[in-house]
């Protein structure tokens, strides 16, 4: 498990089902600031909710990780530009 836990948690299945589908995933530099940033890219595109946003078939999913995982930049807990869900991380 690459962020050391699942993206959604709750002591109820069917609120975590609610979350799977209507929330966006937490941040994974909030929870791994060691990580490559294209590799938090990849990851936030594989969990996107709109279909448009996610790649358009396994096979573009990994291309997307195996080009995530040559770069080895890691994170900050902040990095400028780097934007999740039309939010900035």
């Amino acid at each position: 498990m690459l962020a050391g836990r699942p993206p959604f948690t709750d002591l109820l299945p069917s609120a975590v089902i609610i979350k799977q589908a209507t929330a966006p995933a937490p941040p994974l530099p909030t929870l791994r600031q060691d990580l490559p940033r294209q590799l938090v890219l990849a990851v936030h595109a594989l969990l996107a909710k709109r279909a448009q946003d996610r790649p358009p078939s396994a096979a573009a999913a990994r291309v997307m990780i195996e080009k995530s995982l040559t770069r080895q930049q890691p994170t900050t807990h902040h990095t400028p530009g780097l934007r999740l869900d039309n939010r900035d991380v």
